[in-house]
């Protein structure tokens, strides 16, 4: 039985997968080949999300991810969910090269 979280979470992969024409990670955090939830292009992406008002981001957090997708040679995505609304969490130095190419 899964709770309304793990629900909410599972729906929000496949939507991001869906919305991104990207693959799921089968059991993510529990593989050995790719750790993140989902990846497209040369990104691997972590999803999270919360019903509450707020998202603690801990640095541990942050630097599981970077290193997972440096790991399968992609650039990090932590996308938070925050009451229904979708927030995107990447390197300064990665931000700095998607705007310099503008």
């Amino acid at each position: 039985m899964s709770t309304p979280g793990q629900r909410r979470s599972h729906r929000q992969e496949r939507e991001g997968a869906k919305e991104f024409g990207g693959s799921l990670t089968p059991g993510s955090g529990n593989g050995w080949v790719r750790k993140n939830d989902m990846v497209f292009g040369g990104y691997s992406v972590e999803y999270k999300t919360t019903a509450a008002k707020s998202y603690r981001l801990v640095l541990d957090e942050l630097r599981t991810t970077e290193r997972n997708a440096l790991l399968d040679g992609r650039e990090m995505a932590l996308i938070i969910d925050i009451q229904g609304r979708g927030y995107v969490v990447l390197t300064k130095d990665h931000f700095r090269e998607l705007t310099d190419r503008q």
